[in-house]
């Protein structure tokens, strides 16, 4: 490549990247053709002038997530990142705060939203904050585990995000699990 076409890469180049420019601002400055940019910005990238770097402390979360979504054929993923100092309750705060923020993003008016049990949908309804006006109903996907702690029991759970969304709430008065076969079949 001679230096005049280097130079007019490393100019366009310089005025999208550095100067923030649009490809339309460049055509009009200069008096090249849009699509000309479009390609010029190309070819300085693919002769090494122009290197993009992504950086960032989550990088190889983001990659997961990514490997993720494609193997599964997934919408969406997020990998909450942990660090070994912390708790299994921070941790679990972390992923609900995280859950949390996940949902409210995708849920729309009309939706059905189902949630099963446990202490990490249990730290959820803590991450929940204020209230939101949301057309949605909500409903356990299983019945009851059983004893213990309310705040992770099904139908809590779904009963606060009914109320933190001011949606809609059906319950389901069953056991998930059973303590043996007798107790099975009474019910």
């Amino acid at each position: 490549m001679d230096w005049d076409e280097q130079r007019r890469l490393i100019r366009v180049s310089k005025m999208y990247y550095e100067d923030n420019l649009t490809q339309n601002e460049i055509a009009k400055k200069t008096g090249i053709y849009r699509t000309t940019i479009t390609r010029l910005l190309q070819k300085a990238r693919d002769e090494g002038i122009v290197q993009i770097t992504i950086k960032g402390d989550y990088r190889e979360q983001v990659n997961l997530e990514q490997q993720l979504q494609d193997k599964f054929g997934l919408k969406e993923v997020l990998v909450v990142p942990a660090k070994e100092t912390e708790t299994k309750e921070e941790r679990q705060q972390k992923l609900g705060e995280s859950a949390v923020h996940l949902i409210d993003g995708i849920m729309k008016d009309g939706d059905i939203v189902g949630f099963a049990w446990g202490s990490t949908l249990g730290k959820m309804v803590d991450a929940l904050g204020g209230s939101k006006n949301r057309d949605v109903e909500f409903v356990p996907l299983v019945g009851g585990p059983g004893k213990m702690p309310v705040e992770h029991h099904v139908n809590t759970i779904v009963y606060s995000y009914a109320k933190a969304y001011k949606g809609h709430v059906n319950f389901i008065d069953a056991a998930a699990i059973v303590p043996s076969p007798q107790s099975k079949k009474k019910s």
